[in-house]
């Protein structure tokens, strides 16, 4: 899907360990034209440099060696301005005891469907996009 601002192409990634929910949000994302990869680890993923080709991550809260959480305060070191969708199939809110990592934008419960997850990590890269438009223009 293009993006609003230019002709760039919103990449999205996902990081779920629940192969079956990768296929189901992978076909709804390609029903609606949005470019979504899918993998089950950061390790899966291979070299960590990978994730800059991506305007917006949604991260399951639940990976087997790693959590959400720790994936959105480790991303951050090699990538200050990624945002993250944190998805569960649980309420996880209360786990953070209201304090997200900043990466981390939304909390969305996999019930809500995937079209509201797809449309939260549009919207996240779509503000990403403006902020990162403002920062290029105010430097020149």
């Amino acid at each position: 899907m293009k993006n609003a601002h230019n002709s760039h192409y919103t990449r999205l990634v996902l990081i779920d360990d629940d192969i079956s929910f990768c296929k189901m949000l992978s076909s709804f994302a390609l029903s609606r034209g949005i470019h979504l990869d899918c993998f089950s680890s950061l390790q899966e993923m291979g070299f960590i440099g990978l994730m800059s080709r991506y305007d917006a991550a949604i991260v399951d809260f639940d990976l087997g060696s790693m959590n959400g959480i720790e994936i959105a305060e480790y991303l951050p070191a090699f990538f200050s301005e990624m945002p993250m969708i944190l998805i569960s199939g649980r309420d996880r809110r209360c786990k953070s005891g209201g304090h997200w990592p900043i990466s981390i934008k939304s909390f969305i419960h996999k019930d809500q469907g995937p079209d509201a997850i797809l449309d939260a990590a549009l919207a996240i890269a779509e503000k990403s996009f403006k902020n990162h438009d403002t920062l290029a223009s105010a430097a020149c």
